[in-house]
């Protein structure tokens, strides 16, 4: 029986080749070959578009990275092949809404969190007591590690900067996920090319 984990590795090799095809066929078209460096930046580019190409716009994470590299030279033929091409043109749109920080969702985003701050710290202003200004401190102190750690995590995680709080960890998760099945399938790759150069 093929768990999820089975499904979304056979899924992500399915759109790897399909990315690398086309990146292929556009080399051998403008007849220039590439260099080591070339072919790395390639297998690279292609493996992150395959990936989140295989969560169909689902995550925020993945339509970030699908609409980052929309946006650079010569990937645009690529990312719709992986998408579905013209049979499905509505999942890229969809996808694509999203490429922008500077979007309508993004904005409501951070209007949102800077209302939910300016709240925290009105209700903290009116405490006066002692004892209400030492728990306002200690709780003060928890929020701004709490704020550290997940800036720091937005950081590390593609779009994470328009993901909202609540989605965070799941989201997180998610693109762990996904990773380890991207780096489980190059691994095996890396070992079946080395046991057909045995003799």
């Amino acid at each position: 029986m093929r768990t999820p984990v089975m499904l979304m590795k056979q899924e992500f090799i399915k759109k790897w080749t399909i990315a690398l095809n086309t990146t292929c066929c556009k080399v051998s078209s403008s007849r220039k070959e590439m260099s080591v460096m070339e072919r790395k930046k390639v297998i690279k580019r292609t493996a992150a578009i395959a990936m989140a190409a295989t969560r169909r716009g689902s995550t925020g994470w993945s339509r970030a990275i699908i609409a980052d590299e929309y946006d650079r030279k010569n990937n645009k033929l690529v990312i719709e092949a992986v998408m579905g091409g013209p049979q499905n043109p509505d999942e890229l749109k969809n996808v694509l809404r999203f490429r922008s920080p500077s979007s309508s969702i993004f904005r409501q985003k951070v209007i949102k969190r800077s209302k939910r701050i300016r709240r925290r710290r009105s209700a903290a202003t009116s405490m006066s007591s002692k004892s209400s200004k030492t728990a306002v401190k200690a709780t003060s102190l928890a929020k701004s590690i709490l704020k550290k750690q997940t800036q720091l995590l937005k950081r590390l995680m593609p779009g994470g900067e328009a993901i909202d709080e609540c989605c965070l960890i799941e989201e997180a998760l998610d693109y762990i996920v996904s990773l380890k099945a991207q780096v489980d399938v190059m691994n095996k790759l890396v070992i079946a090319a080395e046991y057909m150069k045995k003799p």
